[in-house]
């Protein structure tokens, strides 16, 4: 998945942009989710803009209420 969708969805949860490192770990991330669910089911989601809403931007929002 491509850096700039990746921060596009984001962006609704996150007061600041993150950095281009960062977003390349994220699709890094996606990546590697997405073939091994393809051998064990790890997560019913399986659409990378729903695993960036859903998993990342749910998480990175509450982060940001907690610290």
């Amino acid at each position: 998945m491509q850096s700039d969708r990746i921060a596009e969805l984001l962006q609704p949860f996150l007061p600041v942009p993150l950095v281009e490192s960062q977003l390349q770990a994220i699709s890094t991330y996606i990546d590697i989710l997405l073939r091994w669910n393809a051998r064990i089911n790890l997560t019913a989601v399986r659409q990378p803009e729903e695993i960036v809403t859903r998993h990342f931007g749910e998480s990175l929002f509450a982060a940001r209420h907690l610290f």
